[in-house]
């Protein structure tokens, strides 16, 4: 499941921001956490009695957020994650991030080969293709190593800061605007994953 989600997220996550301002979809996909403690809670975990409404508050803006400004992509983080998660004690960070990369590798070239296409990469591009690629590498596998213990949900929604360093580079570097409203979904969604973190 890790993998099949790796091969449905990361697409969306660039057909967003090729699509929409970077400063939206990364907020969108930060909503994530909201989605992976409820499936953790699906899966057997259950939060703290005394911080339970907070989560559970915390969840409801974090997502009303997310329905103001759109998406699906973080739907298929929040599944990988939740995957990997529950693979990890089993097999280890290292063999869940690479069954999860080999599965997803797989399921684009079969996409490929349905689709009768060859993918086209610019040969100028590669370093950069490259060093993202190891970043985002890198991002899971401690995102997996931090998920050891009584509630790996709360991994997820650490990591989920990359939304606000990310727009606010698409602000500061991309000099990208944003609307009113889009303003009232960001803080809503961010406002939803500090309540996480810190009721976490």
């Amino acid at each position: 499941m890790n993998g099949v989600a790796v091969t449905v997220a990361n697409p969306l996550l660039y057909r967003g921001l090729a699509r929409g301002p970077i400063s939206i979809v990364a907020p969108i996909v930060a909503s994530h956490p909201a989605l992976v403690v409820a499936l953790s809670v699906v899966m057997g975990s259950r939060p703290d009695a005394v911080h339970t409404k907070d989560q559970w508050g915390a969840m409801v803006v974090t997502l009303a957020g997310a329905i103001v400004i759109a998406g699906c992509s973080s739907l298929a983080y929040a599944v990988l994650i939740s995957a990997g998660q529950a693979a990890v004690p089993i097999y280890g960070e290292l063999q869940t991030f690479w069954a999860g990369r080999v599965i997803s590798f797989a399921a684009i070239v079969l996409l490929f080969a349905v689709r009768a296409e060859r993918p086209r990469l610019v040969a100028r591009w590669w370093p950069l293709l490259a060093a993202q690629g190891l970043l985002d590498a890198g991002g899971f596998l401690f995102l997996f190593h931090g998920s050891h213990g009584p509630h790996p949900e709360i991994a997820a929604v650490a990591a989920s800061t990359f939304g606000a360093v990310t727009t606010l580079l698409a602000r500061v570097v991309l000099r990208e605007a944003i609307s009113a409203s889009q303003w009232c979904g960001i803080v809503l969604v961010f406002a939803g994953v500090a309540l996480l973190s810190a009721h976490g």
